[in-house]
């Protein structure tokens, strides 16, 4: 019998992969097709409305999480076994399904089985009307059509739920967002996305430091404070507060009444007086200049300002004359700090001063990044790492900043502290001195022994968060538990005096934990990794289905750095693990490359970023520190490591270490090159080129190798070169060229691959027709997700015209 994965409804079921979803589906529901595997859930009805609720059937017998607004602006996770659990404005429903359809007796932390499986819902814009699910207390799963006006009105909606399933529950987000992407062309997914440069590096907002009374001369002082910290931010957010706003129902020498602080309304584009000049003693005279100074002073790279979709809180104000004819254009060009760019929060404000939100933060940002980390690049929000005083907790203030400061480890860092309260040792386990971060490749996400246990209320289940480096893989474990409840779930958010009981729980960490790590692996990975934990110092080998077991009390975290074994040259088994104190360790690790000398001795060669303590695993003692390059070119004494002024990746060797050989026999491949070079020196790469339709040689090829008494003369290449960086490691030269082909004509498309293994080296050159689709190629692709990493586009060194022998 053949089991197809399509949603379909078969006796008054709706069916996935031959499991019944949904029993008791009206007849008025209706499944379209999207692809051969997922379809859309609709209904009909016999009357219009501006908004309808439609039953699709009921919903019993399956773990599931979903994602829901707790209020307007904010998402939150909940977990469940039935219809009833889930609540209104659900934007997420993942369910858990199995061979047994029996639900599991006992929660359970285990590593789901090879015959489980998942199934998505996500409610979808369908033409004017916007979608939320929800559950009945008969058990039903029911979604919401509305418009938001009374005037928009329809009876039918036949594109309101995707359905989807699949093996792994990321790649099924992952496939499901870039289907919706494709059919509903409403937005777009990460990976088509620029990331702003800015989240590299490490940054300070203004909000709780001054509230809305910021100014001028509070922003120097914190900015002075950090930089004698010798922990400078490369980014400053200018928070509310600098804007021109009036709020009418707020009278002076009046005490404010509650909730109108959201009437405020804008009077003017321009700066409040605050940030304007008044005397001769001013720091500035208008926010511009501002900008300008402390961007010259402090180093800072890129300063924002917040500023409300509508204006401010409460709109803009109607009887203001600057305000009245005042377009979209004007206020683009009077804003000094203008961004075509707009933000969300994965999650609301971090409050460390409420122990029944600050201890939801890190597990609400985690799960809602399931979805919102396919999308956009999640905002964690800022934190403190000091004066925290939680209530009625004995916690030190430093262990408190030590559990949401490790949780940055695997997501940005931002931060909110007053000035002078800064704990600088805390801040630079996150931030190199260069005020770069060791940020992580994904949005850090629930692993997958997680996604179906509450990791704040349930009394026996830790949180964990994946995510990846470019050579390793880290997990943060934490223990939330203990410390408040959900709101809207088993206790008002409000509650005063929230009791807090601690709780010391045990889990486990795996290899397995950190969904892809074979990606970064590659193709010598034995299968063990080296894992490495910070808090402990403690490094441990695992095989992959190993485990390590973790005692944790409540608010307390780990951070792991999970970095795949390596089997080099005579069987030496080799993992770096970077930077041993950072939270993020194998972020530091930007390289590794072998190479076996003449001696049979084997080189390893890393990349990295940073500077401090570097580790690694070797299952060899090594012989001697061969070399270590400082950022000023210079060896660095042995036992140490500084940060080296390098590109990511590997750079191709300098001109004056490349040979240009020609009229070469057409059987002479770039092994048999690599070989003869050899007789006269270390060839680091050799490559004879191939014509790309033929695949035949040219009979020509560049072997570059580290040093040689002579320059031959050269010979003309294409002026229109591109260098290509970061590439994905199993991208090949045909998907390379397919990549610049939608940007104008590819003369030539070509990875750079490693002689010896026979793997892409992580950078390539392309060749266009014409300069104009070189430079549009550029501007399309430079900073471009492709396969998961952030691609570098950028004109290749200019060559001189060579003479042919």
């Amino acid at each position: 019998m053949t089991i197809t994965a399509a949603p379909g409804i078969k006796d008054g079921c709706l069916m996935v992969r031959d499991k019944v979803l949904l029993a008791q589906v009206p007849e008025n529901v209706v499944i379209s097709a999207a692809t051969c595997d997922s379809a859309f859930a609709g209904a009909t009805s016999s009357t219009p409305s501006s908004r309808h609720v439609f039953s699709l059937g009921v919903l019993e017998r399956y773990r599931f999480l979903c994602l829901f607004r707790a209020k307007i602006w904010w998402m939150i996770p909940r977990v469940g076994k039935s219809g009833s659990e889930i609540p209104m404005e659900t934007q997420m429903l993942l369910l858990e399904a199995t061979e047994n359809p029996a639900l599991h007796d006992e929660l359970s932390s285990e590593t789901s089985t090879g015959d489980t499986f998942y199934i998505l819902l996500l409610p979808a814009l369908d033409g004017q009307f916007r979608i939320s699910l929800q559950g009945t207390s008969a058990n039903e799963l029911q979604f919401c059509i509305e418009s938001g006006d009374a005037n928009v009105q329809t009876s039918q909606a036949f594109e309101a739920v995707f359905i989807n399933s699949g093996d792994n529950p990321f790649e099924l987000i992952k496939n499901s967002i870039k289907i919706l992407e494709k059919h509903k062309g409403t937005f777009g997914r990460i990976q088509n996305k620029k990331i702003p440069a800015h989240l590299d590096w490490f940054g300070w907002c203004t909000w709780d430091a001054f509230y809305s009374k910021v100014n001028p001369q509070g922003i120097k002082d914190g900015l002075q404070r950090f930089l004698e910290g010798g922990c400078s931010p490369k980014f400053l957010i200018i928070d509310d507060g600098w804007q021109e706003t009036v709020n009418e129902f707020c009278k002076e020498g009046e005490a404010p009444i509650e909730g109108t602080q959201f009437a405020a309304r804008l009077v003017d584009i321009k700066e409040n007086s605050k940030f304007k000049s008044s005397g001769s003693d001013d720091i500035c005279t208008d926010l511009r200049e501002f900008i300008d100074k402390i961007k010259e002073k402090y180093g800072l790279k890129f300063v924002y300002v917040w500023h409300a979709l509508a204006g401010y809180w409460g709109g803009v104000m109607p009887s203001s004359e600057t305000m009245k004819n005042t377009t979209q254009s004007l206020y683009i060009r009077f804003s000094p700090v203008f961004k075509e760019k707009c933000g969300c929060k994965s999650i609301r404000r971090f409050h460390a001063e409420r122990i029944n939100i600050s201890d939801l933060h890190i597990a609400s940002v985690a799960f809602n990044s399931l979805l919102l980390g396919e999308i956009v690049v999640p905002d964690w929000d800022m934190f403190h790492e000091s004066k925290i005083s939680f209530l009625a907790i004995s916690q030190s203030k430093h262990k408190t900043a030590e559990f949401h400061g490790a949780a940055r480890a695997v997501v940005d860092v931002q931060y909110i502290d007053k000035p002078g309260n800064h704990d600088f040792k805390l801040l630079k386990k996150l931030v190199q001195p260069d005020g770069s971060i060791l940020r992580a490749r994904h949005a850090g996400r629930p692993t997958r022994d997680c996604l179906f246990v509450d990791p704040v209320t349930d009394g026996k289940s830790l949180l964990k968060i994946w995510n990846l480096n470019k050579l390793s893989g880290v997990i943060g474990i934490f223990n939330c538990q203990g410390a408040g409840s959900w709101p809207m779930k088993q206790a008002a958010e409000e509650m005063p005096n929230v009791p807090f009981t601690p709780l010391t729980l045990s889990g486990n960490v795996r290899p397995t934990d950190v969904e892809f790590l074979r990606e970064v692996a590659g193709e010598d990975w034995n299968e063990e990794s080296a894992v490495y934990a910070f808090n402990s110092g403690s490094l441990s080998v695992l095989p992959k289905n190993g485990s390590l077991e973790v005692c944790l009390a409540t608010l307390e975290g780990e951070i792991y750095t999970i970095s795949p074994i390596r089997v080099l040259g005579q069987d030496i088994h080799f993992a770096p693990i970077g930077l041993l104190d950072m939270y993020n360790s194998g972020g530091a690790v930007e390289a590794v490359n072998c190479r076996i000398t003449d001696s049979s001795e084997c080189r390893i060669k890393m990349k990295g970023r940073g500077c401090g303590r570097f580790g690694a695993y070797s299952s060899t003692k090594p012989k001697r520190l061969v070399e270590a390059v400082g950022s000023d070119g210079e060896s660095v004494k042995e036992g140490g490591f500084e940060e080296a002024d390098t590109e990511e990746g590997f750079v191709e060797p300098p001109e004056d270490a490349k040979i240009f050989v020609g009229n070469l026999p057409y059987d002479v491949d770039s092994q048999k090159l690599a070989m003869l070079f050899e007789q006269a020196g270390t060839v680091e790469i050799a490559e004879v080129i191939y014509n790309r339709e033929t695949d035949s040689s040219r009979g020509f090829g560049p072997a570059p190798r580290g040093s040689r008494p002579e320059r031959p003369p050269r010979v003309y290449e294409p002026a229109f070169r591109i260098y290509v960086g970061n590439l994905p490691w199993d991208l090949d030269n045909a998907r390379l060229e397919q990549v610049f082909s939608e940007h104008g004509k590819v003369v030539d498309a070509r990875v750079v691959y490693d002689r010896e293994t026979g793997r892409s080296r992580g950078f390539g050159f392309v060749t266009m027709s014409t300069e104009i689709e070189l430079n549009d190629a550029i501007a399309a692709l430079d900073g471009q997700t492709l396969d998961g990493r952030a691609i570098r586009v950028n004109v290749a060194e200019e060559r001189p015209r060579r003479n042919s022998f």
